[in-house]
């Protein structure tokens, strides 16, 4: 590990950096798996209505986080461009 990086290339990494990022990695996995282990123990619901579980609870948390992290002048499609919507549009229709 380095202590400061000498270039624009070079990485600077800190031995609890590291640490909590691999418990980050660790933990992410494991509640991917846990999740799915959770669904499957129902194998009588739809895969379709799963999804949906899994969007539903997705949406409510980002969009906590996105509501209490902005300030009040922004806008939810602040930065959208002619390409950002037309990207929407055709997922809109596929």
């Amino acid at each position: 590990m380095k202590d400061k990086p000498q270039s624009l290339n070079d990485v600077y990494l800190t031995p609890v950096g590291l640490s909590l990022t691999l418990v980050y990695c660790f933990l992410s996995g494991l509640a991917g798996v846990y999740t799915e282990y959770i669904l499957k123990k129902e194998p009588m619901t739809l895969l379709s209505l799963q999804n949906c579980y899994l969007y539903i609870f997705g949406i409510l948390f980002n969009f906590t986080f996105w509501y209490t992290q902005t300030a009040e002048d922004e806008s939810l499609f602040q930065g959208f461009t002619l390409y950002t919507w037309l990207v929407l549009l055709t997922q809109l229709v596929d």
